[in-house]
């Protein structure tokens, strides 16, 4: 059984295992926030695309003011590549992050589990492979969590951290700790169903996007549109379950009542809604609904919604000014 003091360091040493479509951005993400990082790819080639990768990606960074120059050297110089395995012995967290074959996978963590230390973190970055049969073949399963970044993954806030069945809660607590300081937003997901957390949210939405072409009530073009301009303009300002609240939760039930039914597949309105209103949990006015809510937060809530579509209206007013100098350019 691994020892149960796992970090002890504000930065601790990383190793990642991959340098495909994932793994150089972890490994970025990683150093850039402090931590020494060690990359493993299978050759040099790989380890030289790898390194190509990250350089363009500190570039663009330091030339759109997310980093400084001198930050981005230091990040460089956080980064060790390497084709041997052996190097992750020294390793506090080791992060799988190869493609998604599930018997591969298998096999390297169980290869992973004994040259690392005893008490070291191991971690895969799967899309949506379970994280419990992924530590099959393992010694001490609880020693692995999943931690699934998003593409681009040095860019990108969100990691959601998965806890397979047998995955100690302090190994959660400890890997949430470290991405945080890396600047990072962890999410748990306390259980191992396929696709976690954001893919489930997002291929529900992806489903009826198809079901609204595929039934000729708009073009592919003009549902990217209502997503982009609509509801998805506002979801940086706003969480789904925040702005429900916001709105309130009955008159979220009427809505459901009569478009849910319509969806593909259709479905009622779901039992916890009802209940959360049967018991007078009716969103932020009541003080209560999916979240807790006061006259401060609410004040807060609605302030950073209008916030960030201001922000993000003049971001894409600049974009667009650009766009429309280059386009004069080559006319």
């Amino acid at each position: 059984m691994p020892h149960k003091a796992y970090l002890n360091e504000k930065h601790p040493g990383i190793a990642v295992i991959g340098t495909g479509r994932m793994g150089p951005g972890i490994a970025l993400s990683f150093a850039g926030g402090g931590c020494p990082v060690l990359l493993v790819g299978r050759g040099k080639p790989q380890l030289k695309r790898a390194q190509t990768v990250i350089q363009e990606a500190l570039a663009l960074m330091v030339n759109n003011g997310l980093m400084e120059g001198a930050a981005a050297e230091a990040t460089t110089a956080r980064l060790r590549m390497s084709t041997d395995l052996t190097g992750i012995s020294k390793a506090e967290i080791v992060v799988e992050a190869t493609p998604e074959v599930l018997a591969h996978k298998q096999k390297l963590l169980a290869e992973l589990e004994a040259i690392a230390r005893s008490n070291a973190i191991l971690a895969t970055n799967t899309s949506g492979l379970p994280i419990t049969q992924i530590a099959v073949g393992m010694r001490f399963p609880q020693r692995l969590v999943g931690m699934k970044f998003v593409i681009p993954a040095h860019l990108i806030p969100l990691v959601e951290v998965v806890k397979g069945q047998s995955t100690d809660i302090e190994v959660m607590e400890s890997v949430c700790t470290v991405l945080r300081q890396i600047g990072k937003r962890p999410v748990k997901v306390m259980h191992d169903v396929p696709g976690f957390l954001q893919n489930r949210v997002q291929q529900a939405m992806r489903r009826e996007a198809i079901n609204l072409v595929a039934r000729g009530i708009a073009s592919a073009e003009d549902v990217d549109a209502a997503v982009q301009w609509g509801f998805g303009f506002r979801l940086l300002g706003a969480g789904t379950l925040e702005s429900m609240d916001l709105v309130g939760l009955e008159q979220i039930l009427r809505i459901h009542s009569y478009i849910l039914p319509d969806l593909d597949p259709p479905s009622d309105p779901s039992p916890l809604l009802r209940q959360l209103i049967a018991g007078g949990k009716t969103g932020a006015g009541a003080g209560q609904g999916f979240l807790s809510w006061d006259a401060a937060r609410e004040k807060v809530a609605t302030r950073r919604m209008e916030t960030v579509m201001v922000e993000l209206l003049k971001l894409l007013q600049r974009i667009e000014e650009t766009s429309a100098v280059k386009r004069d350019k080559t006319k």
